[in-house]
């Protein structure tokens, strides 16, 4: 039988810790978002409003547990709870009777009017006093509380005399006949059981089912009963929030053709504060004309902290994509009109979290539920005649739309030469303005019969898309259409290679003009009668060669191992810091860097190293000396 405290002697020892926590720690504080102050509704029911007002806890007993009333925590050892804040603040005492098995809730609402249930993300569950010393031998007994709708995990106790598992706490039964030493006591097995409990799922209610053993409940006519307190905190409301970007990433061609590939990456972001269950995707796709389309996917690939496909952490990202293969049916519609609708299932309830995408573009001023747009310009096919050797203008983007993405700041260009003539680009004084650009077309000496040439539009985007000019009676010099020719930097374009990048069928026989500009216009002189040359330009540009530095050398310490950052830092010059070392790095040696060369450059820059290792000083290791009393070393 253990010792029994007297109410005295609880009120001293109370009363002396409540003053070494004040000494050590100032006034107690209240944990944020816990239970507070408990004021009764029923003889069975008690409600407490939490510390920020938030949420209203109403506790709920039947049959053999009973509600004292207030309470507070008394029990201040180190590590007791998983927040000492809870040291003194106020609980609800719980009263378990041997008598009958009995029922205890916790049931969370928010604190407004109407009281609507809510979930709590993770609530705590701090107990103390399990195991009550009381008066009467018949109630040295633990009162046990079973868990029927979850499971928690103890985050701290007093010690080992506090017993749980993922469903129940109580104390160590073997403790109840010898334990002493009042509330707290030593925590192994003397004094009363208390700790922290955390609930694992979000919960709107928690409930216990009760009941007392240990003690002498086996002899008859002995009854025992245990008041435990109780303060719950961590009371976070679950809030179910989602957020669903698609952005696209346009594989077009040069020009846009059927077989293009649009894709599409979608990230569905958990931006609440509770898992999310059973995630699905409605994807709504369109061509710009509003006519529907069918998509492929979208398909989950992952998410980033392991959930599986359809569950979504707090603050967890799943990634899906899909993509749609254009045909020619597409391209008369100037692109694509795509947005995906995600659904998820929260602890409130089947499918009521939810959002519509945005394209992830916040620079149109719009932040939220853009459509993710895939635009292209519409060109539309032109049909023109002339005279035998006579040149006429052809405004061709009359007819023409740029599409959503608007017109880009370039010209128009001849994409396909005429068979039988020239057709060359007039920006009409406005470069950067491609919507009055036209073609002036000459037809070939003395040729009269079809003739055609295909051009292009750009839009802001630069997606190009082409069309077709048909003209009765063409002729004259060709001279290829523009082009762009990209070079190893210090490498300098041959006319064969300037000929070879011009599109169309170019004559040969023309002249090549150096612009200054890294751009070279090739023209071939028209020849009587006809008057208008015909020119191309071909556009250079040049890639810079690798630079992996000049050589360098370094010394070590005897045994040490150098490392990539202090190699780097020996090379002279201005290297690249994409290179790797090579052999693996060690002591001393020769080290060389090789920053390897990029389209159309061939050559890797190597620069080299020299690693020599300095002999660590040597003081040798200690001895001893023997000397005749009296005489100096």
């Amino acid at each position: 039988m253990r010792k029994q405290l007297t109410n005295q002697t609880l009120f001293y020892i109370r009363a002396i810790c409540a003053l070494f926590l004040f000494s050590f720690f100032g006034a107690p504080t209240l944990l944020a978002q816990q239970t507070t102050t408990w004021t009764q509704n029923s003889l069975t029911e008690w409600q407490s409003v939490s510390s920020d007002g938030k949420v209203l806890v109403v506790c709920k007993v039947s049959n053999g547990t009973a509600i004292n009333g207030n309470e507070n925590i008394d029990c201040a050892k180190t590590n007791t709870y998983s927040d000492p804040a809870i040291v003194g603040s106020s609980s609800i005492e719980i009263e378990v009777s041997s008598i009958a098995a009995g029922n205890l809730s916790f049931e969370f609402y928010e604190n407004t009017p109407g009281n609507i249930p809510v979930y709590i993300v993770n609530p705590i569950i701090n107990v103390d006093k399990i195991g009550t010393f009381s008066i009467t031998l018949g109630d040295s007994a633990t009162a046990n509380f079973n868990f029927t709708n979850g499971t928690w995990n103890e985050l701290s106790s007093v010690g080992p005399i506090f017993q749980s598992t993922a469903t129940s706490f109580n104390i160590n039964d073997s403790a109840l006949l010898i334990s002493n030493g009042g509330e707290c006591g030593n925590g192994i097995d003397s004094g009363t059981g208390a700790g922290s409990l955390s609930v694992n799922e979000p919960s709107h209610v928690i409930q216990m089912n009760t009941n007392v053993t240990g003690g002498l409940l086996g002899i008859p006519l002995f009854t025992a009963s245990d008041k435990v307190e109780f303060v719950l905190s961590n009371l976070i409301i679950a809030e179910p929030e989602i957020e669903v970007t698609k952005t696209v990433t346009e594989a077009y061609s040069n020009p846009v053709s059927a077989g293009d590939v649009v894709q599409y990456t979608i990230e569905v972001e958990n931006t609440g504060n509770v898992t999310l269950n059973n995630i699905t995707l409605n994807d709504s796709f369109t061509d710009a004309n509003l006519n529907p389309l069918t998509i492929t996917g979208p398909n989950y690939v992952t998410n980033t902290m392991g959930s599986p496909m359809g569950t979504l952490q707090a603050g967890e990202v799943a990634t899906y994509v899909a993509s749609y293969t254009l045909t020619a049916g597409d391209l008369p519609n100037g692109g694509f009109l795509n947005q995906v609708t995600v659904t998820g299932d929260s602890p409130y309830g089947p499918a009521d979290t939810t959002d519509i995408s945005d394209d992830g573009i916040d620079t149109d001023g719009n932040t939220e539920n853009d459509v993710t747009e895939s635009f292209f310009p519409v060109p539309q096919d032109d049909n023109v005649s002339t005279d035998e050797d006579v040149s006429r203008a052809i405004y061709v983007t009359t007819n023409d739309s740029f599409g959503g993405n608007g017109p880009g700041t370039v010209g128009i260009f001849l994409f396909s030469n005429p068979s039988n003539g020239v057709a060359n680009l007039n920006v009409n004084g406005t470069p950067t303005d491609p919507t009055d650009d036209f073609f002036t077309y000459a037809p070939d000496p003395d040729f009269s019969g079809s003739d055609s040439f295909i051009y292009g539009i750009i839009d802001a985007l630069g997606h190009i898309v082409n069309a077709n000019v048909s003209i009765t009676v063409n002729g004259c010099p060709e001279a290829g259409g523009n082009a762009l020719l990209k070079y190893c930097e210090g490498s300098t374009p041959t006319q064969t290679d300037l000929f070879t990048a011009l599109t169309g069928t170019p004559d040969t026989g023309g002249t090549w003009t150096d612009n200054g500009n890294d751009s070279y216009t090739y023209t071939v002189t028209a020849t009587a009668p006809c008057t208008q040359d015909a020119s191309a330009t071909v556009f250079v540009s040049y890639a810079a060669q690798a630079d992996a530095g000049t050589n360098g050398s370094l010394v070590i310490c005897e045994g040490a191992t150098v490392t990539a950052a202090q190699l780097f830092a020996q090379l002279g010059g201005t290297p690249d810091n994409t290179g790797n070392w090579s052999p693996a790095l060690a002591g001393a040696g020769t080290y060389t860097y090789t920053v390897p060369a990029t389209s159309p450059c061939t050559t890797d820059a190597i620069a080299e190293v020299e690693v020599t290792e300095q002999a660590a000083p040597d003081a040798g290791t200690n001895g001893s000396l023997v000397i005749c009393e009296g005489a100096t070393v």
